[in-house]
């Protein structure tokens, strides 16, 4: 069942995506400016981003677990990290 739905989902989705041949570009046409370098990928000849990793805000680790694993000695931390290609920050967890 959840099968079915994933599928209905996803031909809905691809039907309504739109050709627009130029990347970054509104409904009007207009191009917007971007963030970061972008480089044409020649298969699909659509923009990708240059830079894709995530970059660590220095100082924003911060202890969220309080029970500590007694076997691995691991915890659960966040942190807030910066996208350059989208201009945003954003939280991740991890374990350590």
């Amino acid at each position: 069942m959840k099968g079915i739905l994933v599928a209905v989902v996803l031909v809905v989705g691809a039907s309504t995506v739109s050709a627009n041949p130029t990347p970054f570009a509104d409904a009007s046409g207009h191009v917007r400016g971007t963030t970061a370098r972008t480089v044409v990928d020649s298969r699909a000849g659509a923009a990708r981003p240059s830079v894709t990793k995530l970059h660590p805000v220095v100082g924003s680790v911060h202890r969220t677990g309080h029970f500590t694993n007694p076997i691995t000695h691991r915890t659960k931390y966040s942190d807030t990290v910066y996208n350059p290609v989208l201009g945003q920050f954003g939280l991740r967890t991890f374990r350590r």
